[in-house]
């Protein structure tokens, strides 16, 4: 959607203001600069009370698979969207779909499976990072995960976003995260100090 600028509580002029998703409102851009050269401005500039529709996207229904003009590297650590959206409310994040419910934003099985393959068969190796806010934070998907590699046929590695407190409250999911290839874990550092963890509304701590 268009947002007008300057306003009371942004001063600055922007040429080109985006909000929302990228496959929403930067991808309706380009799309109409490609359709439409040089007329788009009329969209995007403040003082401009018309905006341009795009269809909208859904994770849910994402089949996207790697082609040959994808230019994967040997051994490059692929992202993967398994999901969008996070089950918390931490108070420094503005993700537009904070406290969704496990599964509310999460892509077919079947077409993960399928992106996964597709680029195994250009060549790819089989290294991924998780384009997951919190990939521990759904449980059914943890345990789908621990499965992974039997259904593939090899066991992927990966990379991902964890919540420490999660571990430490489902120890069960320590040993499926560990067989579905987890190789990588990013924590964030504020989960390391107590007060800061209480400030971003965190309630582990070290």
């Amino acid at each position: 959607r268009a947002v007008r600028f300057p306003s009371a509580t942004c001063p600055f002029v922007f040429d080109r203001v985006f909000v929302g998703e990228s496959e929403d409102s930067f991808l309706a851009y380009a799309q109409n600069q490609k359709e439409f050269p040089g007329k788009f401005l009329s969209l995007v500039l403040w003082g401009e009370a018309t905006t341009r529709i795009a269809p909208s996207f859904s994770v849910r229904s994402s089949d996207f698979k790697w082609g040959p003009i994808d230019g994967i590297l040997p051994n490059e650590a692929l992202p993967l969207e398994v999901d969008r959206g996070c089950a918390f409310r931490c108070r420094f994040c503005s993700h537009q779909h904070l406290g969704s419910k496990p599964g509310e934003f999460s892509r077919p099985w079947e077409n993960v499976l399928a992106e996964m393959r597709s680029a195994k068969e250009l060549g790819a190796g089989n290294r991924w990072l998780l384009m997951a806010d919190t990939v521990n934070a759904d449980a059914a998907l943890v345990k789908r995960m621990s499965a992974w590699g039997e259904d593939l046929g090899w066991q992927p590695a990966w990379g991902g976003y964890l919540r420490a407190d999660l571990l430490d409250t489902r120890r069960a999911s320590i040993e499926q995260l560990k067989a579905s290839g987890l190789t990588s874990a990013f924590l964030g550092l504020e989960t390391l100090h107590r007060k800061a963890g209480d400030a971003v509304g965190k309630g582990w701590g070290a």
